[in-house]
């Protein structure tokens, strides 16, 4: 059977539109849980700005809204106008934005906000931090979680050293200065 061309286009674009929309659903379904899961430390944090680069702007809101700003020239003025649209569900958000991105954004705000430096993002050094990562805790390995009782949802797999290196290093430095500075008065 000779199937003509418009069939074989029609056909593509049918399934095409058919993955578009599970895709959506399911990017809608996970990022909706990513929010459920967030929105009290959102709520603590008074929302989270999460990309501020002119022109484009993004952030939510404690109540989990998005605020997204555009700027364009307007053809008729010749000047800059702002526009601020309010997105209220996760399926609108998922519609306008790569669920990707939004990961993305929503990581790279959080680093920034609390000072700390940025993830690799270039292939070579992601691919390379990914590879010790995953060399790290390979596939069926016994993992110890280290989680806050307070909010057991908030768990890692390494805690880091956090500032007690530091100030055991500071206290041994301001003890040997003190003894120094005696043995120099005796």
């Amino acid at each position: 059977m000779d199937t003509s061309r418009n069939d074989l286009l029609g056909e593509i674009a049918a399934d095409a539109a058919l993955e578009r929309s599970d895709f959506l659903v399911q990017s809608t379904d996970q990022f909706r849980r990513f929010l459920d899961a967030n929105k009290g430390r959102i709520d603590a944090l008074g929302g989270l700005t999460l990309i501020d680069e002119d022109p484009d702007y993004l952030s939510i809101a404690p109540d989990l809204t998005f605020r997204s700003r555009t700027r364009y020239i307007d053809d008729l003025t010749g000047e800059w106008q702002s526009e601020t649209e309010v997105i209220e569900t996760a399926a609108e958000i998922v519609e306008l934005y790569n669920p990707a991105d939004l990961y993305t954004a929503f990581a790279e705000a959080a680093r920034d906000a609390a000072g700390l430096g940025a993830e690799p993002t270039a292939a070579p050094d992601l691919l390379e931090s990914a590879t010790t990562t995953v060399n790290r805790y390979p596939q069926g390995a016994e993992v110890k979680v280290h989680y806050d009782p307070k909010d057991p949802a908030t768990a890692v797999l390494d805690p880091g050293t956090g500032p007690t290196p530091a100030l055991a290093l500071l206290a041994g430095v301001g003890c040997f200065g003190y003894a120094f500075w005696r043995a120099r008065m005796a």
